[in-house]
């Protein structure tokens, strides 16, 4: 069947069956996929547009991007390399433990060493890895 033809100055009745036409698509699991990650992106973008205008903090655009020079850095510094972590442990009482390792360690490795300088045949604590190759020093069984 051809469509109605529309012409100037004419009426036409309109039903409600012409204005009501639905088409009913079911997508397939790809489409329905990309279209769940363009709603994260889309609430992961409002979300940080709403910290970033909460906090008043400002974000460059391209061209700022682009018009800053190569060898630019930032004029305020913030403190680095201050924490030097040497054990790690979730339970307290085994990170406590290492670290008092940690100490010995030090604590023999050093009176062993002075002790060396002296002239003294002395026997480092084991883990002393450079003096034993270099050297020839006696290391602690382990």
């Amino acid at each position: 069947m051809l469509p109605r033809q529309v012409l100037p100055r004419q009426f036409y009745l309109v039903t409600r069956r012409c204005t009501q036409r639905q088409f009913l698509l079911r997508p397939d699991p790809e489409t329905n996929n990309a279209f769940t990650y363009a709603l994260i992106d889309a609430a992961q973008r409002a979300q940080i547009a709403a910290d970033r205008q909460r906090t008043g903090t400002r974000v460059y655009g391209r061209r700022a991007v682009l018009r800053q020079a190569w060898w630019d850095r930032p004029a305020s510094f913030e403190p680095r390399r201050n924490l030097r972590p040497r054990v790690a442990a979730r339970c307290q009482w085994a990170r406590i433990e290492a670290l008092r390792r940690n100490q010995d360690f030090v604590e023999d490795y050093a009176a062993a060493r002075q002790a060396w300088r002296a002239g003294a045949a002395v026997t480092f604590p084991a883990g002393t890895y450079w003096l034993r190759r270099n050297a020839r020093v006696l290391i602690a069984a382990t």
